[in-house]
């Protein structure tokens, strides 16, 4: 009960704050492990064009922590098949998606992911040794 009155009192004051403040909220929560806090906030930003794509990765990254990887790519899917982003625009979805395979043990679909994202940017994170 005390934590679902958290999660509403979060919820509740986060709606008051500009979507800036937003994200760092949920950022917070998000490193503390509070994920379905974490993935409501998330939910609010994206719809801010402003932030859709920043909110669409963070709250990609919260369904894959909180072990909902495959809403993540149904979530994922449509901002790497965009047309009218560039590739290069496309990098942080791409590692994401094969983030997102990694945890549901489909390591072909993750490498075909990690590949696409070497192929754009060799340094991106730990995308060499993911290929490996």
């Amino acid at each position: 009960v005390d934590y679902q009155n958290y999660v509403d009192r979060v919820m509740t004051t986060s709606l008051t704050l500009p979507p800036r403040e937003r994200i760092d909220l949920g950022v917070a929560h998000l490193e503390m492990g509070f994920f379905d806090v974490a993935l409501g906030i998330f939910e609010t930003v994206v719809r801010y064009e402003e932030f859709e794509k920043t909110g669409s990765y963070l709250l990609a990254l919260s369904l894959i922590r909180s072990g909902r990887a495959i809403e993540a790519t149904l979530r994922l899917e449509p901002l790497v098949r965009d047309i009218t982003m560039t590739e290069s625009e496309k990098v942080d979805f791409l590692y994401l998606m094969g983030l997102a395979f990694e945890t549901m043990s489909d390591l072909k679909k993750a490498k075909d992911f990690y590949r696409r994202v070497l192929v754009l940017n060799p340094k991106y994170r730990d995308v060499a040794d993911k290929v490996k």
